[in-house]
């Protein structure tokens, strides 16, 4: 399995998660794969979705490191909404 497939698999897994604890362990399982940092764009949509659910669960402070770095990346890649 490629480290994108990983990263993708795990995220995959977070977003359906119920439980914001379970869902947290997976986001950080997702953005730890080996390799991932090779796939930016797919990386920083994972950590745009972590941030978000942290957001959701009313984690505001934990939730602005992955945001930033998302935002950070799609703005190097010149992404736009």
């Amino acid at each position: 399995m490629s480290s994108r497939h990983a990263m993708l698999v795990e995220a995959s897994a977070a977003l359906l998660a119920e439980d914001d604890e379970e869902a947290r362990r997976l986001f950080a399982l997702a953005l730890a794969t080996p390799g991932s940092d090779r796939w930016r764009f797919d990386r920083a949509r994972v950590q745009l979705a972590y941030g978000e659910r942290m957001r959701r669960a009313r984690a505001t402070a934990e939730s602005r490191a992955p945001l930033c770095a998302a935002l950070a990346t799609f703005e190097d890649l010149g992404a736009r909404p």
